[in-house]
């Protein structure tokens, strides 16, 4: 016999009932991009500029910069990210240092908001 859990693992949506309530309109991190406390994962092909885009994504979360031209509703200080690089960790400070002279952030500033984290060696993400 095994002990249930304290909390449901999922919970059952009554789509009905919300329709009848009316469907509230969506408030957006990012304009019709980005929803409230999501986890975003990124793929493509190599050399699509995936860790470029996510970079700039994060650091226009946490400092409510523009992000493409799309609003980014950031709280006073803006949004916490944690960004999980999966590939090369290497080649986050130099690419993190430009868009951050790009966008004309404080770099130290936007460190305060966005931690980074790798897999240690032998863990394999990705097939």
């Amino acid at each position: 016999m095994t002990d249930k859990p304290s909390v449901e693992v999922l919970v059952e949506m009554n789509v009905a009932a919300m329709l009848e309530q009316g469907i509230p309109e969506m408030v957006y991190d990012v304009q019709d991009l980005l929803a409230p406390r999501s986890i975003t994962y990124l793929s493509g092909a190599p050399k699509d500029f995936k860790t470029w885009e996510a970079l700039a994504l994060a650091i226009c979360l946490v400092t409510g910069r523009s992000f493409g031209g799309l609003t980014v509703n950031a709280p006073e200080g803006g949004h916490k990210v944690l960004f999980v690089e999966a590939e090369n960790r290497f080649q986050i400070p130099g690419r993190f240092e430009r868009l951050c002279r790009g966008l004309q952030v404080n770099p130290a500033r936007v460190l305060e908001r966005i931690k980074f984290v790798y897999p240690p060696r032998g863990i394999k993400l990705n097939d």
